[in-house]
């Protein structure tokens, strides 16, 4: 009995100080309780009962290539309204020594995201700044409740990031994975967003970017339950968010990277490639 009193205190010490770690790691980007809005009276739930991917999403705009995917007329998109975060981690201390040479006019700059019930923070941090990060947006859609969110980025160029978001929930739901989250083109410098008419994979390749021709290259899939009828998507913009390629192909592709005059991406163990041009 004895040894198992000990295991047990053991294991909640434990499990305290993990706990307490992670809170003094979460809470420079918690805002203060007083701050936040009213909590909705239910938890917030993502998509409905019957997990129909049109209740649960915006349909895309009308215009989006392929048979079968959603689409509707043009909608007003707008950025949430958030109160000031608080400041990210500050400056590296001592920059001239730790940084080297040239640090104050290197051009080098740091992307990141970082997410919370706010939505999706896009993080930059430039040499010149001795690495002092800002928050370039946050990225959320209104009146989409979610308990955190989550999502993936790219850099096209030195003022450009694409960027795929959603509610965390979504991961749980095959449809929204595949093919249902948000997708977005930042200016890193103005934090300006431009929200893209198509939604998009939360796969861990996307969305994939090239600095030589400044695109990005968005992925969704649909039907992957079913390797006869899966479709795979792959739509290519620039960083003023215009369509420069899209193709609708069966199968599974992945790993889509946009190239000059197409998209290169895998196709099992093999490669394949696309001259898919803009609608």
């Amino acid at each position: 009995m004895r040894r198992r009193l000990s295991a047990a205190a053991v294991a909640t010490a434990a499990a305290l100080a993990m706990g307490a770690s992670l809170l003094q790691t979460h809470v420079a980007w918690a805002q203060d309780t007083a701050s936040r809005t009213k909590a909705p009276s239910e938890p917030p739930r993502a998509v409905s009962e019957k997990n129909d991917l049109a209740s649960a999403l915006p349909e895309d705009r009308a215009g989006t290539p392929g048979d079968g995917w959603q689409k509707s007329a043009d909608r007003a998109w707008t950025t949430r309204s958030h109160t000031t975060p608080p400041n990210p981690p500050g400056r590296v201390a001592e920059p001239s020594s730790k940084l080297g040479k040239g640090w104050n006019t290197s051009a080098d700059r740091a992307v990141t995201l970082a997410a919370d019930s706010d939505g999706v923070h896009v993080l930059v941090a430039d040499s010149a700044k001795a690495y002092e990060w800002k928050n370039a947006t946050v990225l959320s859609e209104p009146g989409m409740p979610a308990d955190s969110w989550i999502g993936n980025q790219c850099v096209i160029d030195h003022e450009h990031a694409a960027v795929v978001y959603a509610p965390r929930t979504f991961t749980n739901k095959p449809d929204l994975m595949q093919g249902g989250a948000f997708a977005a083109i930042v200016n890193l410098g103005s934090g300006k967003v431009i929200k893209l008419p198509f939604t998009a994979s939360l796969a861990y390749f996307d969305p994939t970017c090239n600095p030589d021709t400044r695109t990005a290259a968005f992925t969704a899939y649909r039907d992957m339950n079913d390797p006869r009828s899966t479709k795979t998507r792959v739509v290519s913009v620039n960083t003023a968010g215009k369509t420069t390629g899209a193709t609708v192909t069966g199968g599974e592709i992945t790993s889509a990277v946009p190239v000059k005059d197409g998209t290169l991406a895998a196709r099992g163990a093999s490669w394949s490639t696309s001259t898919g041009q803009a609608r």
